[in-house]
This record gives structure tokens, C-alpha cells and sequence, in this order.
């Protein structure tokens, strides 16, 4: 909702993505058409106020805080609307809770047959082989009961595949450190090219 008028509903998309905050939209519904100019949004579940943010496009230099919708240039197509979040830190360092993952609105997604769960990923373990040498062991889960294709590290290679992602970021707050990858990128070779690079895709 948006200056007190409903800009979509349930019955303008197909199903929400929980674990990436995407709605995918109906045929009839354009993302450019109908939500990039609406400004401020609200989030209803069942009648009831969840959340605020602000729609803002890519290019803008604005880092608001809190629920955001970026509008075109999009990464998604025209049909998908990535509701994304910019975390909030109050003055002891700690996090303030995604409005997104509010249960209400998990209810009434499943109210009406449009929840994903789509996929989660949790750290196994962690090696410390040196001050700047971090291994880390994830595993990804299909929370679904349907297959997903992915980017499959293993198969591809992983300097191909952080070509296509932003890599590992992780925060350690308690000792305020960062770590990021180091790893080398390789660029996949053009579409025309003589031996073209391939992504290799697992389903999950």
C-alpha cells in the first residue's frame, strides 16, 4: 500500500520467495508500471500494518535503512519485486530485527497457497588456519518440496563461480572484524567465443 491505495494484492502474484523476499508477480502485473514510482510502501498481512520502507531506483545515492524496494534498472525481471532490507545497529552494536520475518506474514501466504520457503544456507564449521586464512564448510537446504537449480561451486569451479556472486562476507562483531574472499575471479568467455565457458547447475 501506498498514500492510503492498495498497489498490489494476493491476487496480483503467483507466490513469495521467504528466503530471498521476492514476489513473483501475476502476467497481468509490471513492475516498472505499477510499483517503481509509489515512493513510500506499507506491508499488510491479513489487514494488519507488518512494516514501512521506501522505494528507491539503483542508481540512487540514498542508503536508507530498514525495508527497501529498488526499482529499475532491475537485476530481476519485470515481473519480480525484491522487497531487500539495510540493517539497523543501535548504539551497543546490536541488530535490530528483519520486519520481513514477521510470522503474520508467513500466515497468510500459506492462507492462501503463495509461500516459498525456497532455500537457507547454515555454516557447518569454521578452521582458523591462520589470521587471514578462513575456511568455512556450508550447506545449502531445499526447505521446498520441489527442485531448485544452483550454481554448483564444486562443478564449475569456484573462481568461476564467484564471478556471478559477491563472494563470502561474513562480520564478527564481538571482535569487530570483517572477513571477505580472496580468491581469484575468472571471467566466463563471451557468448560467441569459441570455447564458451559453462555454468554448470545442480538441482537441489
Amino acid at each position: 500500500m501506498s498514500n492510503d491505495k492498495v498497489v498490489i494484492n494476493h491476487n496480483d502474484f503467483e507466490y513469495y520467495d521467504y528466503s530471498t523476499h521476492l514476489i513473483y508477480m501475476k502476467n497481468h502485473k509490471s513492475f516498472a508500471n505499477d510499483i517503481e514510482e509509489i515512493g513510500g510502501f506499507t506491508v499488510y498481512a491479513d489487514g494488519a500494518e507488518i512494516y514501512s520502507g521506501q522505494t528507491l531506483p539503483w542508481f540512487s545515492s540514498l542508503l536508507p535503512f530498514g525495508p527497501v524496494i529498488r526499482s529499475q534498472p532491475s537485476f530481476y525481471g519485470d515481473y519480480i519485486i525484491p522487497i531487500g532490507f539495510i540493517q539497523i545497529f543501535d548504539s551497543l552494536g546490536n541488530v535490530t530485527p528483519d520486519p520481513r520475518e514477521d510470522v503474520r506474514i508467513i500466515e497468510a501466504l500459506q492462507k492462501y497457497d503463495q509461500y516459498h520457503s525456497g532455500l537457507s544456507c547454515e555454516i557447518n564449521s569454521v578452521q582458523y588456519s591462520s589470521p587471514n586464512n578462513v575456511v568455512i564448510e556450508l550447506q545449502l537446504n531445499n526447505n521446498d518440496s520441489f527442485d531448485y537449480y544452483y550454481l554448483d561451486p564444486d562443478k564449475m569451479g569456484v573462481n568461476l563461480f564467484h564471478y556471478f556472486t559477491n563472494g563470502l562476507f561474513l562480520r564478527d562483531f564481538a571482535n569487530k572484524k570483517v572477513f571477505t574472499h580472496k580468491i581469484e575471479i575468472i571471467h566466463p568467455e563471451t557468448w560467441d567465443s569459441k570455447h564458451p565457458a559453462s555454468c554448470n547447475l545442480t538441482d537441489h
